[in-house]
């Protein structure tokens, strides 16, 4: 059986302060999407914070524990309705017999609502990494989860580091075995000794496998959640920016991971064929670049992006990095995900939450050609209704070029075809890498104000 850890948030309780980060009341779901070519037979175990295991049966109404998933389906599982489980916080491990795609959202509820997404984990690492970590920077601030992914009790040590990559702030913890520890930098970030505005980074070194996410939130109901990175690499690839794309607009952020000084260099592909390559910069070991597009677009002379998504090309000439791309919406509404490392790079991608007007929350994925020389040609289907013929997406395929992203939207790509859906994307001639947004429009009547969108990384095999 392969295990995936991963990290899931349920009911929190208003009464207690360190609870507060999100909503007043969390409640998480999260789909399970067998990405191999046999029938799975998964069983799922919860551990809360003290480590107590959690071995529900069944898992939900009419689905036992373990059950099994044909080839490309999927499971929702929505920890409310999961039987005898008391309300907490908890960690996942997910075994499977299958390779599977793991997602959760996140949903906080109250005078506002924030809405995160992020992947499960199937490896993890003696150091993590986090290149966003923010601490009361526009109202911005971390809630950085680390689970331990081993059989046996470990500590972690978590270090924070400015925008200069000084640490400033060290601190340890004890986590039972697949139990889970919650760094609220809203709370606790005073007593850690951070200065107020930080727009850092952070690593965690547990003495064993750990994993971890960041579930940033921000007034108003803005939310970014992605995953720690457990390795980096020399190039990496981000498949959607924005600069003023219907009102949107992203930044990136690079971090150093390695342990001398590198230069970093990042081109942007804009959708129609033109590139915008600014300067490269120079970051220390723990540092982080950080491009503000719509801050830095002008100074750079780069050619307008308006309503255009733009790809990304970051390469480091020496040291290894790991970054993510935050996108926000005025009004409440802000995504993340992780930059993708050339082995990240698949001709095969899932996508296992993609949705057309599914409790009024549509999608659309976006894939990148990682390839610096060759076309690829990119073909999808959605399980349990086919592919659609078009208009506006003919046939479901369509080519892009080196470095090239695209965006598939599904209430166009979908028309009247409504529900949850999981998403299989091939590539021919070149590997892809995938992403996909998750929005709830306004025109649909959402319950609150608040974040209604979220992103996630599509998994390669």
């Amino acid at each position: 059986m392969k295990k995936l850890a991963f990290l899931v948030i349920l009911s929190l309780v208003a009464a207690l302060p360190v609870y507060a980060q999100l909503g007043e009341t969390d409640n998480s779901s999260f789909v399970i999407q067998n990405l191999g070519t046999a029938t799975a037979t998964i069983s799922v175990t919860f551990y809360d914070e003290a480590g107590n295991d959690y071995f529900p049966n069944p898992i939900r109404t009419g689905v036992s524990n373990p059950f099994t998933l044909a080839p490309g389906a999927k499971q929702e599982i929505y920890m409310p309705a999961v039987p005898g489980l008391p309300d907490g916080r908890y960690s996942v491990v997910i075994e499977s017999t299958e390779p599977i795609a793991v997602i959760a959202n996140l949903l906080g509820t109250g005078a506002t609502y924030y809405n995160g997404s992020y992947s499960g984990f199937n490896a993890g690492a003696t150091t993590i990494y986090f290149p966003s970590t923010q601490y009361r920077y526009y109202n911005w601030n971390s809630l950085m989860s680390v689970q331990n992914t081993t059989a046996s009790s470990i500590t972690a040590d978590l270090y924070i580091y400015n925008a200069a990559g000084s640490q400033v702030a060290h601190q340890q913890k004890t986590i039972p075995a697949f139990a889970s520890y919650h760094w609220d930098l809203e709370t606790v970030g005073a007593g850690l000794g951070l200065p107020s505005g930080l727009n850092g980074s952070a690593k965690v070194v547990c003495s064993g496998a750990c994993v971890g996410t960041d579930n940033q939130t921000a007034t108003g109901g803005f939310t970014q959640s992605y995953n720690a990175f457990i390795a980096g690499d020399t190039k990496l690839f981000a498949p959607a920016l924005y600069n003023n794309y219907y009102g949107w607009n992203g930044s990136l952020k690079v971090q150093n991971i390695g342990a001398s000084a590198t230069n970093i260099d990042v081109i942007y592909y804009i959708e129609g064929g033109a590139v915008c390559d600014p300067p490269a910069e120079n970051i220390q070991p723990g540092q982080a670049l950080y491009h503000y597009l719509p801050a830095k677009w002008p100074t750079w002379g780069c050619p307008s992006a308006t309503n255009k998504i733009i790809g990304a090309v970051v390469t480091s000439d020496s040291q290894p990095i790991a970054g993510v791309v935050n996108a926000a919406l005025p009004g409440g509404q802000a995504q993340t995900y992780g930059a993708f490392a050339s082995a990240d790079g698949a001709s095969k991608v899932g996508l296992p939450v993609i949705m057309n007007n599914y409790y009024k929350w549509d999608t659309a994925f976006v894939c990148q050609n990682l390839d610096p020389a060759n076309n690829a040609t990119v073909t999808y289907s959605y399980s349990g209704v086919g592919c659609p013929s078009g208009p506006q997406y003919p046939g479901c395929t369509y080519t892009l070029t080196p470095g090239q992203a695209k965006s598939v939207y599904q209430p166009a790509d979908l028309d009247a075809t409504t529900g949850l859906f999981a998403v299989t994307v091939t590539a021919t001639g070149a590997p892809i890498a995938c992403i996909a947004n998750e929005t709830l429009p306004a025109a649909r009547g959402r319950p609150g104000p608040g974040d209604w969108s979220m992103s996630y990384n599509g998994f390669g095999q």
